[in-house]
């Protein structure tokens, strides 16, 4: 069950989804233009991985006009210790796909 929570501000995900045990998972959407590299992550969003591991996904999405490929979920993604005055993380796009999955 996906909830659209990309509106509130500061949440540092797009979307929160419940499985069918009523898990709850976070997930964050990167829309990645064909040949971009890399991929910037904001401060909010890479806390919310570092807060919820388990439960955070990164998705990602090649788009290219009005067409756009299957997401490719990445998710234990270990972001490394916080370091002081970081607004922004910057991840290669293709280490990220190489660690990534089709949706499940």
């Amino acid at each position: 069950m996906p909830k659209d929570v990309a509106a509130q501000r500061g949440l540092g995900l797009e979307i929160e989804s419940i499985d069918d045990q009523g898990h709850l998972f976070f997930i964050e959407v990167k829309g990645i233009s064909e040949g971009a590299d890399p991929v910037t992550l904001t401060i909010n969003e890479v806390n919310t991985g570092r807060n919820s591991p388990h439960r955070f996904s990164l998705s990602l999405v090649s788009v290219e006009g009005d067409c756009a490929t299957p997401p490719i979920y990445v998710g234990g993604i270990d972001w490394g210790p916080p370091v002081f005055g970081d607004t922004q993380i910057t991840n290669s796009l293709q280490q990220l796909l190489a660690a990534g999955r089709a949706p499940h």
